[in-house]
Order: C-alpha cells, then structure tokens, then sequence
C-alpha cells in the first residue's frame, strides 16, 4: 500500500460524500489513515435509524453508492485502489474498507466519473394537483387487493383533514 496525501483523501471524501442515500440521509462515517493509504467507511447508526430504513438496507446500499464514487475519483487520479467489503458484523467495525496499491495507474475516461458532481436533488414543493375521489376509492380497492387492512388516505394543506 501506499501514502496518500491529505488534499487525495479530502477529495475522495468529497466524492465519496456526493453519492445519493436514501432521505439524503448520509448514513456514512470515513476514517481515513492517508500514511497508511486506507480509508475505513463506517455506517453512521445515528443517522441510519429511520422507519424508511428496514434493516438498515437503504443505509448500506448509500455506502455502495459512497465506494463506487471513491473508487470511480481514484482511478481518475491515477490512483489503484483495493476495496475490500466487509460487511456489517458490529456498528463499531468498519463496513468497507479501501487500500491504495499504486499511484500513476492508467485509466479509460469514464461517463460515470465524470458525473460524480452533476446529481441534483430536485425537494421542490409540486404544485398540487387535484385528485378525483374515484381515483382515491380505486387506489384504496387497489391496496386492499394487495394486504387485507390496507386503505389510502389523503391529507390536503394544513388542516389535515382526510379526503377518504
């Protein structure tokens, strides 16, 4: 392995951190040792606890999503990296860890790279459309066709008042 510096390990990071995650949630912790060349991803259990986040599923697959663009920034660099899973055995133990082999590597451009900090998130509030009551009855047939008690409502604006 080797060294990376800390301006190679802040921009991997920044790559790394790019990556979409379920509810923007981020559910990641890197730990890097750049003399050594490694940087250790954690799974952050503080911000993977949600309802959303069965088995903290969605938290893990943003961690592959947080390797790939790392991985993707390294070889852009130059720079071999070892990326070992390790899967989650304990919320203390890291989830991924990646190792720098050798530096000057050479590399095919790539699309996916070149598209790490293009992802937008589009949270815009929409513009509200009206939903006929037909379709909220066939939508509610719909869900109970699927799991005996389940049912659709709707909530509009503030007052919260069911529309079915």
């Amino acid at each position: 392995m080797i060294a990376l510096s800390e301006d190679e390990v802040r921009s991997l990071a920044e790559a790394g951190a790019a990556a979409p995650s379920g509810g923007n949630m981020q559910a990641w912790l890197l730990r890097a040792a750049p003399s050594r060349g490694t940087m250790d991803l954690y799974l952050d259990p503080e911000r993977s606890e949600s309802f959303i986040d069965v088995d903290r599923m969605g938290s893990l697959l943003g961690l592959g999503s947080f390797t790939e663009n790392v991985a993707l920034a390294a070889a852009g660099r130059g720079i071999d990296l070892r990326t070992e899973i390790l899967g989650l055995s304990s919320l203390d133990a890291p989830v991924v860890r990646m190792t720098s082999r050798a530096r000057g590597v050479s590399v095919e451009p790539s699309a996916l790279r070149d598209a790490i900090f293009e992802r937008a998130t589009n949270r815009q509030t929409g513009e509200g459309t009206t939903i006929e009551d037909e379709v909220v009855r066939e939508l509610g047939a719909a869900a109970r066709d699927v799991v005996a008690g389940f049912d659709v409502s709707l909530v509009s604006g503030g007052d919260k008042e069911p529309l079915a």
